[in-house]
Parts: C-alpha cells; sequence; structure tokens
C-alpha cells in the first residue's frame, strides 16, 4: 500500500509540473496579423535606403508603402537567445506610391522573425547576421 501511494504522489507531482508548463505556454502572447504587418513594414523601412540607392532615387522621394492582404501560412515557435520567438511566413500585397504613380506587387512573399521581449509586453524584429541577430522594436 506505501508503494502504491508513492507512486501516485509521484505520478501527481508529474502531472502538476505539466500543467504549470502547459499553463507557461498558453499566458504568453501570440503574434497576430497586425503585428506581422507592423513588423513587415519595419523591415521594408529598414532596406529602403538600399533600395533607393539601387534605384537611384532620392530617399525623400521614395514615397510610401501600403500592406494589403497579409496572409500567414506558417507560424513556427522557436526560442532566440532565452526568449519565445517566431518564424512568420507568408504573402501579402505591397502598393507603393511614388508621386502619382502607385506601383503594385501582388503576392509578395515574407520570412521575419519576430521575438516577444522579456517582459511580455513588447515584440521585436530579428534579423539575422554574421554574429547573431540585430533586433529592432516594433511600434
Amino acid at each position: 500500500m506505501g508503494q502504491f501511494i508513492s507512486v501516485l504522489a509521484k505520478l501527481l507531482g508529474i502531472m502538476a509540473l505539466i500543467g504549470f508548463l502547459t499553463a507557461c505556454q498558453i499566458g504568453q502572447p501570440l503574434p497576430n496579423q497586425d503585428l506581422v504587418q507592423k513588423a513587415i513594414a519595419l523591415q521594408s523601412s529598414l532596406i529602403q535606403p538600399e533600395l533607393s540607392r539601387q534605384l537611384h532615387l532620392n530617399e525623400k522621394n521614395m514615397g510610401e508603402f501600403q500592406i494589403h492582404r497579409l496572409q500567414i501560412t506558417q507560424q513556427t515557435p522557436l526560442t532566440i537567445q532565452r526568449l519565445p520567438a517566431f518564424r512568420m511566413q507568408g504573402t501579402y500585397d505591397l502598393v507603393f506610391k511614388l508621386g502619382s504613380h502607385a506601383i503594385k506587387c501582388p503576392h509578395s512573399s515574407f520570412d521575419l522573425y519576430i521575438q516577444l521581449q522579456s517582459e511580455a509586453k513588447t515584440w521585436k524584429l530579428l534579423r539575422p547576421n554574421t554574429q547573431g541577430w540585430f533586433s529592432y522594436l516594433i511600434e
């Protein structure tokens, strides 16, 4: 009878630990479409200087862009530098306005990494580099 109680106590302890770990995962916010759209806009603004240089345009005249029909096709949970992160993949339609002209790029694909910060209130866009990751606050 004593051995049965010991096994039962261990089993209950394991079940409690599993429940605790599951509750920790459930309590974390997940990325939504609004966050991904902001991350895509941030990533686009980071590459805009290089793009304007390649197109021989003045950065001030680059215009603005709009993101439409965002579709997340894959969301992979990861841990990067001991913090929860997600690899987000999908497509969107990009409309780039340059003066009176609009350039449409339908079905543009995205593949980006976003990370929840330790206080679980802010997210960062992560971009890989040779030393690890560059991180940018998503506002």
